[in-house]
């Protein structure tokens, strides 16, 4: 089962900042993925919304999303037992090119993080907006995923381990997460 966080206008001014600042530290730079403002504001939004659900079930969370400085760690430290990363996509995009850790970009991936936490997000960015947690997988699940080249025709393709979506763990058994 998915869970849905609706998106304050608080937290919204609170990503934004936040996006702004790391938009900033990796402009220039090659990425996996494009580098804008939307692509670092929707992945800001899906740590708020990531947060918020297990700060509502009373699970203690270490949102290393909210310093700038601590971007090469994972997102979030879940009951100070492991380490998540959020990868977050527009709705639009998810069925075709959602569920991607870029094979190039795994190994590092690995090293920062336990498990991967996946979102969406409504297209239009905008306080009261909804989130979704669409489920979480573990690295290993991750490693064994198929590997495809994804991305719209006549665009850059990344190539990419893609989970199946039926492959996605419920999002209510990462509080019971054992890291295997």
């Amino acid at each position: 089962m998915t869970h849905v966080h609706i998106i304050t206008a608080k937290e919204l001014a609170v990503a934004t900042e936040l996006a702004e600042q790391t938009l900033e530290m990796f402009a220039g730079r090659p990425g996996y993925y494009n580098n804008s403002i939307n692509s670092h504001l929707r992945g800001k939004l899906g740590e708020v919304a990531v947060s918020a659900f297990l700060q509502a079930r009373g699970v203690t969370t270490d949102d290393l999303w909210r310093d700038p400085d601590r971007i090469g760690d994972a997102d979030v430290v879940i009951a100070g037992r492991f380490r998540a990363d959020v990868k977050t996509w527009d709705v639009r995009y998810w069925p075709d090119y959602g569920r991607c850790i870029s094979v190039s970009q795994f190994p590092k991936l690995r090293t920062k993080a336990d498990a991967i936490i996946w979102c969406t997000s409504d297209s239009a960015i905008r306080a009261e907006m909804t989130v979704t947690i669409e489920g979480w997988n573990t690295m290993k699940d991750v490693e064994q995923a198929p590997r495809r080249h994804t991305g719209p025709p006549n665009r850059r393709q990344v190539y990419n381990h893609q989970l199946d979506p039926a492959s996605l763990r419920e999002i209510a058994a990462i509080l019971t997460f054992d890291d295997e």
